[in-house]
């Protein structure tokens, strides 16, 4: 398949391949050879998934992300570990994780990945390796809010929208963890910018 081709350039297996078009870890494949990888983009069509390297991961999070700041962090804990989706849908859960215990290098990777987009405000799906390096999987548009504190987190920054302009907002430049991160609607100290 010529097509095929153009899209993965042979790399290291296992590489991951999933429809362009998903929702809650279902239809995601891990590919372990290429005669695999041309039988799933064969049944899949061409242009309807995309491949990407196999990361295995030690953690996970979804940071939602308002206005370029970070509004609140949950960490995603897994049904299995072993799964490559770690999700609610998989028997996984969302655990919320306190400011002073944000991983920083995931967020700051978060908001960059969500500057890149249009978007107003988005969950931004983050795992991160053994050697610490992040990896955004995707920017969801319509994020679950299933506890009480994320809604209530997320109602402020869009308050905070409605009433001041959706324009985005720039980080702290000092130093202050997760204070240069975080959303003013969510943090007083984050206000003096």
């Amino acid at each position: 398949l010529n097509w095929l081709d153009a899209t993965y350039d042979g790399g290291i297996y296992p590489v991951v391949v999933r429809k362009n078009r998903h929702a809650q870890g279902r239809h995601l494949w891990v590919i372990n050879s290429a005669m695999d990888l041309q039988a799933r983009a064969y049944l899949l069509g061409e242009g309807n998934y995309y491949i990407s390297s196999l990361v295995h991961k030690v953690k996970e999070y979804r940071v939602f992300v308002a206005q370029g700041r970070a509004v609140w962090v949950a960490e995603k804990t897994p049904g299995n570990p072993g799964d490559v989706a770690w999700n609610v849908a998989r028997g996984g859960r969302f655990d919320n994780v306190r400011w002073d215990q944000w991983p920083l290098k995931a967020v700051k990777t978060s908001i960059e990945a969500f500057n890149l987009s249009s978007l107003d405000f988005g969950g931004v799906d983050v795992m991160v390796d053994a050697g610490g390096n992040c990896y955004v999987l995707e920017i969801n548009s319509a994020p679950s809010h299933t506890s009480p504190y994320r809604q209530q987190c997320t109602a402020k920054a869009l308050d905070w929208m409605v009433q001041r302009g959706k324009v985005r907002l720039p980080l702290i430049e000092a130093r202050g963890g997760y204070k240069k991160f975080i959303h003013p609607s969510i943090c007083e100290a984050a206000r003096l910018v």
